[in-house]
C-alpha cells in the first residue's frame, strides 16, 4: 500500500514537531484532535515549553485583550477575548476560567495570576496573632491548566498582601510568585516584607522586612522587576533576581502624580500616560529607558477629534478615560486602547484602537457595561502551571 507525501510528513515525528513549533498556540491545540500520535506529541510538557520558549524569543507582543465579566450566574469567572488585529477573529469570545476566582490580578507571558475567594482575616483569641490565609491560582486558559497555591500568614498585626507573577520562559520553565506584605499598624508603618513561591520546589520562602513606603497595591511587573510610581516622583522597583529595591528619581519632567492616567507595560516597555492639565483629552506618553536612566517622551495623543463620525462620546474630564498602551512588533502599529461611551446608548462601550504614530483610530468591538474595563494584555502559550508538568 502506497502512502501519500502528506502521510509521510504526518508520520514523521521530528518533522511534525518542527512544524508545530512554528504554529500559534491556538492552531497547535486544534491539531491535538487529529490523531493520537499528534495528541501525545503536543501534550508532552517538554514540547509545550519549547513552543513557549520559541514564541517568547521571536514575538512576545500581545495579540489580544482579556476583559473580565463582572457577574456570572454560574459563579465561574468569564473573560472575553478582544483581538487587536483586523485579520484575527473579529467576534468576542467568552472563556470560562477553569476554577472559581474573584479577580485576575496579572497576565505574564501566557499565564494568569488570579485571586481566589479567600476567607476573611481573623485574630486568634489564644495567641492574639493576626491570621490570614490567602489562596491564589496560576492559570493558563489556553490549555485549561490551573495550579492552586496557598499562603498562610500569622502575624501580630493586620497587613495587606499583594502578589506578582514572575514567569520568563527564556530563563526557566518554572515561575515564581512574589508576595509583598505591607504592614500598617506597627512602629515601622508601611514596612514591606517579601515572600517568594517557587514552582520548581513547590514551596514558600520568607525574606523579612525590606523597605518602607512602597504602594504595593499599584505595582506593575516588567522584565524581572516590579515597579511602583510614587507620589514623590520616584520610580521604586524591586529586582526579583537580586531581591533588592532600587529608586529612580527625577525632577525635570512636566508630569505630576495627579495627572497620571495610566501606568503599565507592554512588549517589555514601561509606560506612563499623563494628562495635559491645560487642555482636556490631550496626553503625553512617557516610556522608561532600557537602562533605567530616565523617561523619554514617546508619543503625544489628542482625543478631541477621535469621536467625529463614529458615534463616540468622551467624558469631559481627562482622568475619566479608561485606556492602556499596547506595543507591537512593528513600532508603527503601537496604539492606545480606549474604552469610550456610545453617544447613542450610554449602556454601550466601544473599544477603540488609536494609532500613536498616524493618529488614526478604528473600533475594535462593542461591549455592554457588564464587563470590567481593567484590560489585561495577553497572548496564548502552551505553558504548564504545575512543577510536576515540567521535565
Amino acid at each position: 500500500m502506497k502512502h501519500s507525501p502528506g502521510d509521510a510528513v504526518a508520520g514523521n515525528k521530528d518533522l511534525m514537531t518542527d512544524i508545530f513549533l512554528r504554529l500559534p498556540a491556538k492552531d497547535v491545540i486544534r491539531c491535538k484532535c487529529v490523531c493520537k500520535e499528534w495528541l501525545a506529541l503536543i501534550s508532552n510538557p517538554q514540547f509545550g515549553y519549547s513552543h513557549t520558549l520559541r514564541f517568547c524569543r521571536n514575538n512576545r507582543y500581545p495579540r489580544v485583550l482579556l476583559l473580565r465579566k463582572i457577574s456570572d450566574d454560574t459563579g465561574n469567572m468569564k473573560v472575553c477575548v478582544v483581538p487587536f488585529r483586523s485579520n484575527d477573529q473579529n467576534t468576542l469570545v467568552e472563556n470560562n476560567i477553569c476554577e472559581p476566582v474573584s479577580s485576575i490580578l496579572q497576565s505574564c507571558n501566557g499565564l494568569l495570576l488570579c485571586d481566589a475567594n479567600t476567607p476573611p482575616q481573623s485574630t486568634n483569641p489564644r495567641t492574639k496573632n493576626f491570621e490570614q490565609r490567602c489562596s491564589y491560582r496560576v492559570i493558563n486558559p489556553a490549555i485549561n491548566c490551573c495550579f492552586n497555591l496557598t499562603y498562610n500568614s500569622i502575624k501580630p498585626y493586620p497587613h495587606f498582601l499583594m502578589p506578582f507573577l514572575y514567569y520568563e520562559p527564556q530563563e526557566s520553565p518554572y515561575y515564581k510568585v512574589i508576595l509583598f506584605s505591607e504592614f500598617s499598624w506597627t512602629s515601622q508603618r508601611g514596612a514591606v516584607e517579601i515572600s517568594v513561591y517557587s514552582s520548581e520546589t513547590d514551596s514558600w520562602t520568607e525574606y523579612g522586612v525590606f523597605y518602607q513606603g512602597v504602594p504595593v497595591k499599584f505595582g506593575v511587573y516588567c522584565n524581572g522587576f516590579v515597579h511602583w510610581f510614587s507620589p514623590h516622583k520616584i520610580l521604586i522597583y524591586f529586582d526579583i533576581k537580586k531581591l533588592c529595591f532600587n529608586e529612580l528619581r527625577w525632577t525635570s519632567y512636566e508630569f505630576c502624580i495627579l495627572n497620571v492616567q495610566y501606568f503599565g507595560q507592554s512588549g517589555g516597555n514601561l509606560h506612563l500616560v499623563v494628562a495635559n492639565p491645560k487642555r482636556d483629552l490631550e496626553y503625553h506618553i512617557w516610556e522608561l529607558e532600557k537602562d533605567y536612566c530616565g523617561w523619554i517622551l514617546k508619543y503625544h495623543m489628542d482625543l478631541n477629534h477621535i469621536c467625529e463620525g463614529v458615534n463616540l462620546k468622551v467624558q469631559y474630564h481627562a482622568d475619566q478615560v479608561s485606556m492602556c498602551v499596547v506595543c507591537q512588533e512593528n513600532e508603527e502599529e503601537d496604539s492606545a486602547i480606549l474604552f469610550l461611551s456610545d453617544s447613542n446608548d450610554d449602556e454601550k462601550i466601544k473599544i477603540v484602537s488609536y494609532n500613536l504614530n498616524n493618529h488614526g483610530s478604528r473600533i475594535l468591538h462593542e461591549l455592554n457595561q457588564e464587563y470590567s474595563f481593567k484590560a489585561l494584555q495577553y497572548f496564548e502559550t502552551l505553558s504548564r502551571t504545575s512543577r510536576f508538568d515540567h521535565v
